[in-house]
């Protein structure tokens, strides 16, 4: 299994190395982008998904985890050279 960021909020995700990301249907639990629907179904690409995600207050997506300790959303943008 490997670590690679979300290509939407830079958080990291776990587990993608033998399953591509966008045919993985996996959530995001920083930012809640269901790779293989959001980017298909509703028709989002990481840019605009993001930007509603920014203007939205960067807020936490998964309800039943709580972010980690010190999460920064911010510096977490930074790793995928946003902001």
């Amino acid at each position: 299994m490997s670590n690679e960021l979300c290509p939407v909020c830079g958080f990291p995700i776990e587990g993608f190395s033998d399953v591509p990301l966008a045919e993985s249907f996996f959530i995001c639990s920083c930012c809640g982008f269901e790779f293989g629907f959001d980017d298909g179904v509703n028709g989002d690409n990481y840019e605009s998904y993001r930007d509603r995600w920014i203007a939205n207050g960067c807020q936490w997506w998964n309800k039943r985890e709580a972010p980690p300790k010190g999460w920064n959303p911010v510096s977490q943008l930074r790793n995928i050279g946003v902001g």
